[in-house]
């Protein structure tokens, strides 16, 4: 029998044990111990080559990727709408060359999980609840703030206008 998402998400909050999902069949989430001093290799062996960090706490250190992307993001807040426009942007020119990608912030938590579902709302033209429920699917540890949530809600106005 597999953890509950309670339990995954104790776990991964102690911090000690690296932990991703798959996302779609060219995204990866999760969290930061990809990268401490290499890139994880069993990551590359899935044929990873891409590594988007959302840290503003820490740059990594991901020997092994052949591409990196530092998007600093503090921990538990809404991300500058600047940011995630890049960010995207670079995401879809990623996935555009048929990238696999690695998207992680500390825990691969709250940040991870607002970029994704920017990244599902803006790709599938769909609001952020259904968004969120598409991560939550996909990644269970995943969840977001207020902040971040209004910061979805934002976005989810500017696409539909």
């Amino acid at each position: 029998m597999g953890m509950t998402p309670d339990e995954i998400r104790q776990m991964e909050h102690a911090h000690t044990v690296f932990s991703y999902n798959k996302i779609e069949e060219f995204i990866y989430a999760g969290n930061n111990l990809c990268c401490r001093t290499h890139f994880e290799m069993e990551l590359l062996a899935k044929g990873v080559s891409a590594d988007i960090s959302l840290e503003a706490e820490r740059l990594d250190n991901p020997r092994g990727v052949k591409y990196f992307f530092w998007f600093p993001w503090i921990e538990d807040t809404a991300p500058p709408r600047e940011l995630i426009i890049l960010a995207l942007d670079v995401l879809d020119d990623i996935l555009k060359r048929d990238i696999k990608t690695y998207v992680h912030c500390k825990n691969g938590h709250g940040r991870t999980t607002t970029f994704l579902a920017a990244y599902f709302m803006r790709k599938n033209k769909i609001g952020a609840d259904e968004a969120l429920a598409v991560i939550k699917e996909r990644r269970p540890s995943g969840h977001i703030n207020e902040a971040q949530r209004e910061f979805l809600l934002r976005l989810e106005r500017q696409i539909e206008a």
